[in-house]
């Protein structure tokens, strides 16, 4: 008689195994940047850290993405200072993230910005402009971008806005936009788009599209996140090299600003 060989069958609910993660397709290929490894400057009551360039210059060649030549996150003490400086031919955007961020420049511009305000303004040769925190009590924590542009209309040459704290709660709010786009947000001359995102570990993976011939720059202002299967922490982050698809999810409050330009 042939003797078969009972073959024992696990419990219902037991694992077979370790789960195996996918990877999902088309993702954007990233090259992170982990806050240790990025330029701090410190001086009377500011702190910067400069992320493309050294000190407050454009970047140049390899170190620049695309029209993208600066990115820097500034801290103010109350009351310091950020001294006045002089740029090429830029457009600069300010997003603040904590307090009031009082502004002036050589052209008779001036106003303040309140935590989550957006200024852009075109910063030509001669063109000399300073911040300063107006506060007493209170710190002052903003983002500043500089994008490489040929000279705006005459309308775009200074805008500001504001936006709620909710409104970018768990989806990405455009603040900056392409002259070309007629989507929301400041208007640059430049192929190029700012979005910032709050996330909480209950709103699941949230995903962002870059398109063919264009790249970008991921920064985490608060917060830790997986990006593509990358964990960033607060004031990590990544250049984006190529078009494709970056999947986030958060393991706590984070927040993300995300700058899309043509490569």
């Amino acid at each position: 008689m042939q003797s078969h060989h009972r073959i024992q069958r696990p419990p219902r609910g037991q694992s077979f195994g370790e789960p195996v993660r996918l990877l999902p397709n088309n993702q954007a290929p990233l090259q992170v940047r982990r806050d240790a490894e990025i330029n701090v400057e410190t001086g009377a009551g500011f702190l910067a850290r400069w992320h493309l360039a050294s000190g407050p210059w454009p970047a140049h060649g390899s170190a620049a993405i695309g029209a993208l030549r600066g990115f820097h996150h500034g801290i103010l003490a109350p009351g310091a200072t950020w001294p006045m400086h002089i740029h090429a031919d830029l457009q600069a955007v300010t997003y603040v993230v904590e307090g009031a961020l009082e502004h002036a420049d050589s052209l008779g511009n001036q106003g303040v910005l309140t935590a989550g305000g957006v200024q852009q303004r075109w910063l030509g040769w001669g063109s000399e402009h300073h911040e300063w925190n107006p506060s007493a009590t209170e710190r002052t924590e903003f983002i500043q971008l500089w994008l490489e542009t040929p000279r705006p209309h005459q309308t775009a040459l200074e805008q500001h806005n504001h936006f709620a704290r909710e409104e970018r709660f768990e989806r990405w709010l455009q603040i900056v936009r392409s002259e070309c786009s007629p989507s929301d947000g400041l208007m640059v001359a430049q192929d190029a788009e700012v979005r910032v995102i709050r996330l909480h570990p209950s709103s699941g993976r949230i995903a962002y599209q870059l398109e063919t011939g264009h790249g970008g720059y991921v920064y985490v202002i608060e917060g830790d996140v997986d990006a593509n299967m990358e964990r960033l922490g607060a004031h990590d982050a990544a250049r984006v090299v190529g078009a494709g698809r970056l999947h986030f999810h958060a393991s706590n409050s984070a927040e993300l600003l995300i700058v899309d330009v043509g490569l």
